[in-house]
Parts: C-alpha cells; sequence; structure tokens
C-alpha cells in the first residue's frame, strides 16, 4: 500500500536514506527548524539506500549525475536539494 513518509535530513553535502524500494521523492522542506524530505513509498517493498546531496548557494556542484529535488529557505540560508541519479 502506498504511503506518504517523511525523512530527516542532516545539513551534509551528501547522505544516504534508507526508503522502500520505487519510492518516489516529492519534496524537502524545513519543518521546525529541521530539513526533512517526504516520499511516497510502497512499504510491503524492500528498502535501497539513495543518496540525497544538498548545496548552499554559491556552493560548488560535485560532478554527481543528480536531479533536483527542491530549493530549500532556512532563515538567511537557501539550500538545493537533489538525489543522485544510478548510472
Amino acid at each position: 500500500m502506498k504511503t506518504i513518509y517523511k525523512y530527516k535530513l542532516l545539513l551534509d553535502d551528501v547522505q544516504t536514506v534508507e526508503m522502500p524500494v520505487g519510492a518516489n521523492i516529492l519534496s524537502a522542506q524545513m519543518q521546525n527548524g529541521e530539513l526533512c524530505l517526504w516520499a511516497e513509498v510502497d512499504d510491503e517493498k524492500p528498502t535501497e539506500y539513495r543518496s540525497i546531496w544538498i548545496y548552499g548557494t554559491g556552493h560548488l556542484m560535485d560532478d554527481a549525475l543528480v536531479r533536483y529535488i527542491s530549493t530549500v529557505q532556512d532563515r538567511s540560508f537557501v539550500w538545493h536539494v537533489y538525489e543522485e541519479l544510478v548510472h
């Protein structure tokens, strides 16, 4: 059955998030001072690890092949959240 799950993210350059295979990442936003990611998942499927990249405005971007998820404002900071594509 499909459900929307929330995953708390760290403000790190890259991190792995465990979620069900085929999860559809919807958005990333600040909630109560924490960076969170929401995904539509089928919680009956096995899990996999997905790499999430976070870049600040003006920061150099890694050469990883990524897909844009969302831009998030955090007080005076702006973060741009991407998912690494499997190649």
